[in-house]
């Protein structure tokens, strides 16, 4: 296991098992939405990508997408980034059966010219064309959605998941996403997180424990008490932090 991850799933078992009930509820079809909020470096993307892989080897169609803050304008970008690769890959029949009926109201969005712009009369039936869209795509099996820096997400995209997410109950689809804390937060996204169909996960900066065992297994060598609590107080538990000083030290030869 690389440095990252192993830093990263250190005291992450509730986290993981959270993550692995709710792909195992999707499957028998009660899907809902997983929120990690954390600060930057405590392991929000590498737990997101432990479940999509824990997704693929259950046979999940997974989908990921990772929004930005310089595509925030772009209306409902974040879920074509999401979605597109489910829909282009298809054959023209294909394609056809996944926009039949009410789906066929998001068929816009997929255009190559670019999605349409939202207004007050085209948004909810562009939501409620996607959501359709999603039962169609879960009538092949079980759909599981990763979305990371939730925060950075264009609002037409966020407004799609908070439309999803009452809808989850008897359908095999998963939403995990990720977002930083701290900061202002947008209300949609507060809203989301907020909702009775969401749980929230928040990891913790790593126990002085844990530090010692990271640097352990990352220097391959005991380390003293004091050398595990110096790091620690160094990097405030962060893994992504802690993981840059045990380079560090291994490069320089530093004394553990």
């Amino acid at each position: 296991m690389a440095v990252e991850t192993a830093a990263t799933l250190l005291e992450r078992e509730r986290e993981l098992t959270e993550l692995g009930n709710a792909l195992t509820e999707a499957r028998e079809g009660g899907g809902r939405v997983l929120l990690v909020q954390a600060a930057a470096g405590l392991g929000k993307t590498t737990l997101l990508r432990a479940a999509s892989e824990a997704a693929a080897e259950a046979g999940f169609t997974y989908l990921r997408a990772r929004a930005s803050e310089l595509e925030q304008d772009f209306a409902y970008g974040c879920l074509r980034q999401l979605l597109e690769p489910a829909v282009v890959k298809l054959s023209d029949s294909e394609r056809d059966r996944l926009f039949e009926g009410a789906a066929s109201l998001s068929k816009p969005l997929f255009a190559q010219t670019g999605a349409p712009s939202p207004s007050a009369d085209s948004s909810f039936s562009i939501l409620h064309g996607l959501y359709w869209l999603l039962n169609n795509l879960a009538d092949e099996g079980p759909v599981a959605l990763f979305v990371d820096d939730l925060q950075w997400s264009d609002p037409e995209s966020l407004r799609f998941l908070i439309f999803l997410a009452p809808r989850l109950d008897g359908l095999p689809v998963a939403v995990f996403a990720s977002t930083r804390s701290g900061g202002s937060v947008a209300a949609d996204l507060a809203r989301l997180a907020a909702g009775p169909e969401t749980t929230l996960l928040r990891p913790r900066p790593l126990s002085v424990e844990a530090t010692a065992a990271l640097c352990e297994r990352s220097l391959r060598a005991s380390v003293a008490d004091e050398f595990a609590t110096a790091c620690h107080t160094a990097t405030g538990g962060n893994p992504f932090f802690l993981e840059a000083l045990l380079r560090e030290a291994g490069e320089r030869g530093f004394p553990t």
